[in-house]
């Protein structure tokens, strides 16, 4: 997760860290003038936000870690995987401990060559 550190203060999360820094450091600016071009990159970051972000988890997760949870039952993963994480908890328990589906990560591609 991107992460800044600044003045003893952590602040995640690209588009946050962005505003932040646009509000810290005002010049050079990093947003549009006027509230039409900051409407405008608003949308786009929303977008980049709740579509590819969101798409990229399903084939980067099944890839980078559903091999290391194959020895593990279901009951098992829940408990020591999927339910310690509550932001998470969800996607891991439909990522399970052999991975997504074909159809999850067919779906996921499918989202991302669209974007």
């Amino acid at each position: 997760m991107p992460t800044l550190v600044h003045d003893g203060r952590i602040v995640t999360d690209s588009s946050v860290i962005c505003e932040y820094l646009d509000e810290t450091f005002p010049a050079p600016p990093l947003s549009p003038p006027g509230p039409g071009g900051r409407a405008a990159m608003r949308i786009w970051l929303r977008f980049l936000e709740e579509v590819p972000t969101a798409a990229i988890r399903v084939p980067s997760f099944h890839a980078a870690l559903a091999h290391r949870f194959n020895a593990l039952d279901d009951t098992r993963f829940r408990a020591e995987q999927a339910d310690v994480r509550p932001i998470r908890k969800h996607f891991y328990r439909r990522m399970g401990p052999q991975g997504f589906s074909k159809d999850d990560v067919a779906t996921s591609l499918d989202q991302l060559d669209l974007t």
